[in-house]
């Protein structure tokens, strides 16, 4: 799956991000889309989930791997001069929906 995405355009370089953080940490794409920069710390290798975007209602902290730490730094660096506090965002730099998620995983 990971051969097919075409990490030199924006939105693949995020979609590879994304599945590898849906790989690492095995959150709701919901979740997924709800996750804030300032939750992500990449020296301890976590990202935080507040209790009010869980289905549970639960915060809890979540591991992530290496390859991952590092492909989340490129990603964080790229879109950091975006205005707005979402980890992922669309190409124009607004927050990215759960159907865009879906249907970019869908269709590779």
């Amino acid at each position: 799956m990971m051969d097919v995405i075409d990490d030199s355009t924006y939105t693949g370089f995020r979609n590879k991000v994304i599945i590898y953080v849906l790989l690492d940490s095995l959150v709701r794409i919901s979740e997924l889309c709800a996750m804030k920069r300032e939750n992500v710390n990449i020296d301890t290798g976590e990202i935080f989930l507040e209790a009010m975007d869980t289905k549970t209602r639960k915060a809890r902290i979540v591991p992530i791997t290496d390859p991952t730490i590092e492909l989340l730094k490129e990603y964080m660096e790229i879109t950091e001069d975006f205005d707005d506090d979402h980890l992922f965002l669309t190409y124009d730099g607004h927050e990215i929906n759960h159907a865009t998620v879906r249907i970019d995983l869908r269709d590779l």
